[in-house]
């Protein structure tokens, strides 16, 4: 849940200019495409971190308070911890990629909802395809592949967004 909060964020950096018709002034002080794009990107990653960094600490301090114990190496807490916020910067980027695509916080935010706890799913339970493999899931599981594949759609969608941003919001 809270990967998704962090993407309805990145949804929002820019489903609410397009809704409330800001974009323009926007346009007037980054003027180019690319920078309006990474602003966001950079300030929503930035926020995706920071939520990513509370998320560890109040699910370790909940393992801890309900009687559990955190991993026993180093090495396997850090790679918990660093999937965690490996999840939350790449949501809140394709956060930024399905409100920059779909222009509106509701389909995107609900797209983004879908494909997490649907469409994975079913891939996975219909489709006999790992979880490893697929985006959101495989990212969670600090699987490589789906880490891979996560930042590989992160990009396109961005790049997309980019280059259509001109072009349908002149």
């Amino acid at each position: 849940m809270g990967a998704l909060l962090v993407a309805a964020v990145g949804v929002a950096a820019f489903g609410l200019d397009h809704q409330h018709g800001t974009l323009a002034t926007t346009k007037l002080v980054l003027r180019s495409p690319a920078r309006i794009v990474g602003a966001r990107a950079l300030v929503t990653a930035g926020l995706g971190l920071g939520g990513g960094v509370l998320m560890a600490v109040l699910t370790a301090a909940g393992v801890l308070t309900g009687g559990g114990a955190l991993p026993a190496g180093a090495g396997a807490a850090g790679r918990a911890v660093a999937g965690v916020l490996l999840l939350t910067v790449l949501s809140g980027l394709a956060g930024v990629a399905l409100g920059g695509l779909l222009r509106h916080t509701g389909p995107a935010i609900g797209v983004f909802a879908v494909w997490v706890f649907v469409a994975e799913t079913a891939l996975a339970a219909l489709g006999g395809v790992p979880m490893t493999a697929l985006p959101f899931s495989g990212t969670a599981l600090s699987a490589s592949s789906g880490t891979g594949v996560f930042a590989g759609l992160v990009a396109a969608g961005l790049a997309v967004v980019t280059f259509t941003l001109p072009r349908r919001d002149g």
